[in-house]
């Protein structure tokens, strides 16, 4: 069974994980935990994630204790920490997260409210199925991603400044921590918050990119970047690979790493086609990322547009470079 997660132990071992939706205890029949004591609340408490843990919310009449003392509000758990309720006891255990794994947890302010934005990609915008609905905005109009231990904005409509500085509309956006991403009237403020017992691990985003392999495939290709001792691999389809390879060997004097301009990629990618523009590379270049992005780095560190736009670059920071 795997560790990663938080999870409540058992006296009889057994165990439950605690997700993102949380854990609600009580008598009643729709909590996650049914407790059979008639001293117990139908809903007496609730155990979810919170910013940089897991927390405990008691909402019964009776008591609910953690480590033999009785609490009154909402509590931070840690690990072994032990939880009694009327009818139930159970030792919280914390996850072994992967070294790879760690980072700080993003969150977004929006008025006196911090929104902690989950690994999976969270939208924000004025329809009644966006995650965090924001009523002035429109429909859908913001995507944010988790990129290794990076926060990626992905604007859907015209309009987003990054503090004050507009954001080309569906491209990736690394979003630095303390910075203000602006709509209309409404702003939401940025923040990075490092558990302290996460600090002192290196993560993928912190560790020095040594090795850029491109390897030809019958449909495309596949883009390995080493960083540290680990190897992430992307498929590519045939468009993103040939932006890769001229991007890695760039013609016309320029050196793998340099800015290179639309003129020259362009009949790289498509050949004998005059009607190809700027915008067409930087459609190709948000699907690039994008693919990145699922590798879990930050894509905005490795492949970079110009701010005025018109050339690109793979970002090697010295790195080794292979195109077989």
């Amino acid at each position: 069974m795997s560790e990663t997660g938080f999870w409540l132990l058992f006296s009889d071992g057994s165990r439950r994980r605690v997700t993102d939706q949380g854990l609600l205890i009580g008598r009643a029949v729709t909590c996650d935990l049914v407790l059979s004591e008639p001293r117990a609340s139908k809903r007496h408490a609730l155990v979810c994630r919170g910013a940089s843990g897991v927390e405990i919310h008691p909402l019964g009449r009776n008591t609910t204790m953690v480590n033999g003392r009785e609490i009154t509000g909402v509590r931070r758990l840690s690990n072994d920490d032990v939880v009694e309720l009327p009818g139930a006891r159970f030792r919280v255990l914390r996850p072994r997260a992967r070294p790879a794994d760690r980072g700080p947890v993003w969150l977004v302010r929006l008025g006196p409210i911090l929104h902690r934005v989950p690994g999976r990609p969270f939208r924000v915008g004025g329809a009644p199925n966006d995650e965090l609905q924001v009523p002035e905005w429109p429909t859908g109009a913001l995507t944010l991603h988790v990129g290794g231990t990076a926060l990626i904005a992905e604007p859907h409509c015209e309009g987003f400044l990054l503090n004050g500085e507009p954001l080309e509309v569906d491209a990736l956006h690394g979003l630095p921590a303390d910075s203000a991403l602006r709509h209309g009237s409404l702003e939401l403020e940025v923040l990075a918050e490092h558990p302290q017992e996460e600090t002192t691990v290196a993560s993928l985003d912190s560790i020095r990119l040594r090795k850029v392999a491109f390897h030809y495939r019958p449909t495309g290709g596949e883009l390995a970047l080493h960083i540290g001792d680990q190897q992430l691999s992307c498929p590519l389809s045939e468009l993103r690979s040939r932006l890769v390879v001229v991007l890695l060997q760039p013609p016309g004097g320029y050196s793998a790493g340099d800015f290179v301009p639309d003129e020259v990629v362009i009949p790289k990618i498509w050949p004998r086609r005059d009607d190809r523009t700027n915008f067409d590379v930087n459609t190709l270049v948000h699907r690039l990322r994008t693919d990145l992005l699922k590798t879990g780095v930050d894509p905005t560190r490795f492949i970079e547009r110009a701010r005025t736009g018109g050339a690109t670059r793979f970002r090697l920071q010295e790195a080794e470079v292979e195109v077989a």
